[in-house]
């Protein structure tokens, strides 16, 4: 009778655990955002009569070195544009200026615009170690000039998302400028954090870890006293799971560097719990034999039944 319960509370507590993480699953895809990208309405590019359109877009982003990679593409517009009005082809001599990059480009009247690559210093608002909680921003300010003379720039973000972030574009703090300007110049920041896909990957990969290590430890506690029988296949698996733990910690999103706040709470922890659950029962059984001879549960119901 006693086992028929815990059989049944087996199966109401799986069963809840299966309900649990589909009710999650599901609430998560109505709170996911389907690009994590978001352009505020104060920065709102607008539209220029005559100017030097750019579409720009954060094509990487790394803390590690600190930058970030960035992309544009040009169009002129009204009065710069090149013969017969073409947008790829500049009508006049540009300059465009990118402050923090050393990628300044001059194109000649006639010539074709091309895609301007580059990268930009990369601001630490909250460091790496407290990852998948770090921030950072970085500052986006650029001039265009023909000659001595200001050419009207607007500068549109696309909402193409950077693989593991979520960016967030803003007015530049201690500026009203819109990213539209008549003045031949434009400001944003974008704040960078961690996407909502990394946070609950990083989130479940820590979850299962942790219960995978409770059991060891629970399975561990019951066999030193003598509540299980332990045996030497024992072993096997958790020698599997302890080789396992390094790659579970590599395939962690975004890899972050190992000694991070993540390591020293919860990763080393889980390492040293798992050795000692080895070290444990190995010594179990070499020092009691018995041990591993005790015959489980289910042999011993078996036997009861006959």
């Amino acid at each position: 009778m006693n086992i028929e319960k815990r059989t049944r509370t087996f199966r109401y507590s799986a069963l809840a655990l299966g309900a649990l993480v589909l009710i999650s699953y599901v609430v998560f895809l109505f709170i996911q955002k389907p690009v994590d990208v978001e352009i505020q309405d104060s920065i709102s590019a607008g539209e220029l009569e005559s100017g030097l359109e750019i579409d720009f877009t954060i094509t990487e982003v790394d803390p590690k070195l600190l930058q970030t990679h960035f992309q544009m593409r040009l169009e002129a517009n009204g009065d710069i544009a090149g013969a017969f009005g073409r947008r790829d082809t500049a009508g006049v001599p540009l300059q465009i200026m990118i402050y923090g990059c050393d990628c300044d480009v001059d194109i000649t009247a006639g010539e074709e615009l091309p895609v301007v690559s580059g990268t930009l210093p990369l601001e630490v608002t909250r460091s790496i170690n407290a990852w998948p909680l770090d921030e950072y921003r970085t500052d986006i300010t650029l001039q265009v000039l023909s000659g001595d003379t200001l050419v009207p720039v607007s500068l549109t973000p696309t909402a193409l998302a950077t693989s593991g972030y979520s960016l967030v574009y803003e007015p530049l703090e201690g500026t009203d400028n819109i990213l539209a300007s008549p003045g031949g110049a434009a400001f944003a920041q974008v704040l960078v954090t961690r996407s909502d896909d990394t946070k609950l990957i990083a989130l479940v990969l820590s979850i299962g870890v942790l219960l995978q290590v409770t059991v060891l430890v629970i399975l561990a506690i019951a066999g030193v006293r003598g509540k299980r029988s332990l045996r030497l296949r024992d072993e096997f698996w958790i020698t599997t799971f302890l080789i396992a733990l390094p790659a579970l910690r590599a395939a962690m999103p975004g890899s972050p560097p190992l000694g991070i706040a993540f390591d020293v709470f919860f990763f080393y922890w889980a390492v040293l719990a798992v050795t000692c659950v080895f070290v444990i029962i190995l010594l179990r059984i070499l020092l009691v034999p018995e041990a591993s001879e005790r015959p489980s549960v289910s042999e011993a119901s078996q036997d009861t039944d006959e």
